[in-house]
C-alpha cells in the first residue's frame, strides 16, 4: 500500500512544478531572481500560496580538492510539504558530486529517485514522506569537491528551475502549477504564477 501512495503522489507531483530563484552569472557576481508566487483565485477570495527553495551558499570560494556542502533549504510557511524533487546542473569540470543526503526537514523521508550524471553535469533527487514537513529547514544536502579553484564566483551548482517540483499535503490533487508562467485549471480553481 505504501508504494502505491508514493506512486500516486509522485505522479500528481510530476505534473506540477514550483519555480526557484535562478542564479545568473553576470560580471562574476550572483544575482538571484525571486521565486514565483502562486496565486489561487476563487470567485470571492484570493489566497496566495508561496514556497521558497534556496541553495546555500549562493557563491563559493573553493581551492582545488576542497570539499563543501550545499544545503537546499525550504520555507513553506504554514504549508505541509510531502515531496520535494530537486533538479540541478553543475559544471563537471569544476565540481565532483560526492554525496546527496536527506536533510531534517521531512520526517523519515524515502528517497524516491536519485540520479547523478557526472558527464552532463545533472542531478535529480526526489524525497517523499507521509509525515509532512512545515516551515523552514534543510530538505537535502549535496556534498561536492572542487576540481578547479573558484573565488567568489557564482556557485558552480544551480537549480534547474523547470524540473524542480514540490508536493503539498492535502493539496497535491488540488494544486498544479508550472514555472513557465502558464495558467492551469485544476479542480475548478484558477491559479497563475506571478514573478
Amino acid at each position: 500500500m505504501k508504494i502505491w501512495t508514493y506512486l500516486t503522489l509522485f505522479t500528481v507531483v510530476a505534473i506540477s512544478a514550483i519555480g526557484l530563484g535562478t542564479i545568473v552569472k553576470k560580471n562574476n557576481s550572483a544575482r538571484v531572481s525571486p521565486p514565483p508566487t502562486i496565486t489561487r483565485t476563487t470567485p470571492n477570495t484570493q489566497e496566495t500560496i508561496r514556497v521558497d527553495l534556496k541553495l546555500a551558499p549562493e557563491t563559493t570560494s573553493l581551492h582545488v580538492g576542497e570539499e563543501t556542502i550545499y544545503d537546499v533549504t525550504i520555507d513553506s510557511r504554514d504549508l505541509g510539504v510531502v515531496i520535494v524533487q530537486g533538479s540541478f546542473s553543475f559544471d563537471p569540470a569544476r565540481l565532483a558530486i560526492l554525496s546527496i543526503e536527506p536533510g531534517p526537514f521531512l520526517s523519515q523521508p524515502d528517497v524516491l529517485a536519485k540520479s547523478v550524471d557526472p558527464v552532463a553535469g545533472k542531478i535529480s533527487y526526489t524525497l517523499g514522506s507521509l509525515k509532512y514537513g512545515q516551515g523552514e529547514g534543510v530538505v537535502f544536502r549535496i556534498k561536492v569537491k572542487a576540481l578547479t579553484q573558484t573565488q567568489g564566483l557564482v556557485s558552480p551548482l544551480s537549480f534547474e528551475r523547470e524540473k524542480t517540483k514540490i508536493g503539498l499535503k492535502d493539496q497535491v490533487k488540488d494544486i498544479g502549477f508550472s514555472v513557465d508562467q502558464t495558467v492551469i485549471l485544476f479542480n475548478e480553481q484558477l491559479m497563475t504564477i506571478l514573478s
